[in-house]
């Protein structure tokens, strides 16, 4: 699924109102010739909201429509929605106006990427050994896939050099950003949706994102509320990590293991006399 993705917005209430409106965040899915979607947000607006393009122009391709008029079930509302013709930047400025007449505008500028990805969806299974492999068509390989700094992963799953790996802990749905490159230097940024199938549980869908030094890996999760306690144990040297979500009612658990970071260079000898 080629991409293109939006910069980080900001949108300014005309007139001092208090109505701000989005289009979504810089990791998005889209594609060159294929069919995308983007729906447009509001907050603190009253009544029907009218959208419009005040300035600029979209993708080729691209148009500002009601997203119940093309997706079947969708609820209504404004979208960008189309396949992009064509690679590029497209700066437009988008307004929103609602029933009182408050206006909120801001500047979105849209880059169409060359790059695009087979599939954008993986699945697991609670308790078995997975392996997905991120499929990238265009562009020019080698391709490097990293993680965004915010990516944090289902737990027990690590995303390594494009490859989904581990067993998965705890069963839920996951969006994870991921930037990818070409050795044309062409970047694709979008998110990689994963699926982990299971039994029902209490346990929350924990995610997890992993920080290596050295022969030291530490991590940090998503927050989760006072009725469960999470804690890690080992992580350095060749002792794995393993991170553990309880149910402090039940005690039901699920634990995640990663593998050990490897071994800890040895003290340098002293040379003191």
């Amino acid at each position: 699924m080629r991409t293109f993705f939006l910069l980080p917005l900001l949108f300014a209430p005309l007139g001092g109102q208090d109505l701000t409106v989005s289009a979504g965040t810089e990791w998005r899915q889209a594609s060159v010739g294929r069919p995308w979607m983007l729906r447009l947000e509001a907050k603190g607006a009253t009544g029907q909201l009218a959208w419009r393009i005040d300035e600029g122009a979209l993708p080729p391709g691209i148009h500002l429509i009601d997203a119940a008029m093309v997706m079947l079930g969708a609820q209504p509302g404004a979208a960008l929605y189309g396949a992009a013709a064509a690679a590029g930047d497209y700066p437009v400025k988008l307004v929103a106006s609602d029933a009182d007449g408050r206006e909120a505008a801001g500047w979105v500028s849209l880059g169409v990427s060359l790059l695009s990805l087979k599939e954008a969806v993986a699945t697991a299974q609670v308790g078995q050994p997975a392996r997905w492999k991120l499929e990238v068509l265009d562009g020019v390989a080698p391709f490097t896939v990293t993680p965004g700094d915010e990516a944090f992963l289902p737990l027990g799953l690590t995303l390594q050099d494009g490859t989904l790996s581990g067993e998965a802990a705890i069963a839920g749905r996951f969006e994870i950003p991921v930037a990818v490159r070409d050795a044309g230097q062409n970047l694709l940024k979008t998110t990689v949706g994963v699926i982990v199938y299971g039994p029902d549980s209490a346990l929350p869908p924990l995610a997890v994102r992993l920080r290596r030094d050295g022969c030291r890996v530490t991590a940090e999760w998503t927050p989760v509320s006072d009725e469960f306690e999470v804690r890690a144990y080992g992580g350095e040297g060749e002792t794995p990590l393993e991170i553990e979500v309880t149910h402090r009612q039940s005690g039901e658990r699920a634990t995640g293991r990663y593998p050990a970071p490897g071994p800890c260079p040895s003290a340098s000898p002293s040379t003191e006399p």
